[in-house]
């Protein structure tokens, strides 16, 4: 029950970004000047630099999803998590990403797809810090079969 509660919260959120969805908000708590929405974030995809310019954040219960959107429109890289600390992608991982390039989608989640994890550095009631990587996999016919999303950074307010 918990995991597919995550998804289908997880999907309003990304659904939502991807459309042009985000609060707007800019100034001294958002620490890309260039950023819509709750903060920063930023990865390299696949071995390219990647900077969200639309971010959106939410925490609820317990639950925190985070999802960034490049300029275009075109990449969105977003994940969900239960809890503090560091949580895993992959078989029994709690944790869900999603790695969206035009119409086609890549993910990680705890039903053993993919692998990697996010590191919260930094969790207030507002705002929360910290690291990802993780390894993607996507559905039939996606090109490539899975991306590599590393090194990823997020500064977020909700």
């Amino acid at each position: 029950m918990r995991r597919s509660s995550l998804a289908a919260t997880f999907g309003v959120v990304v659904f939502t970004l991807a459309c042009g969805g985000g609060n707007g908000s800019t100034g001294p708590n958002n620490p890309n000047p260039n950023a819509t929405g709750a903060g920063s974030m930023s990865a390299s995809i696949d071995g390219s630099g990647w900077n969200a310019i639309g971010v959106s954040a939410s925490r609820s219960t317990g639950l925190l999803i985070i999802a960034g959107s490049d300029v275009q429109r075109t990449v969105t890289v977003s994940f969900a998590l239960n809890g503090t600390g560091t949580q895993t992608f992959g078989p029994g991982g709690v944790a869900l990403g999603v790695v969206l390039v035009g119409g086609q989608s890549w993910q990680a989640n705890g039903s053993g797809v993919g692998s990697g994890s996010v590191n919260i550095t930094t969790l207030t009631g507002n705002r929360a810090v910290g690291t990802f990587s993780f390894t993607a996999v996507g559905g039939q016919g996606a090109t490539p079969a899975s991306r590599q999303v590393t090194n990823g950074r997020f500064d977020v307010r909700y």
